[in-house]
């Protein structure tokens, strides 16, 4: 049986209007914590 469970992932997408960056992170938790940027 696993006691820990670490991970991490990373996507970038690029066109003419916007780029997107997705980075998800996991350390031993429960919860999802979603965080959403603006950039002009």
């Amino acid at each position: 049986m696993k006691k820990s469970m670490t991970d991490f992932s990373k996507a970038t997408r690029v066109t003419e209007d916007y780029q997107l960056e997705i980075e998800i992170k996991s350390a031993n938790q429960r919860f999802l914590d979603i965080q959403m940027l603006e950039f002009s």
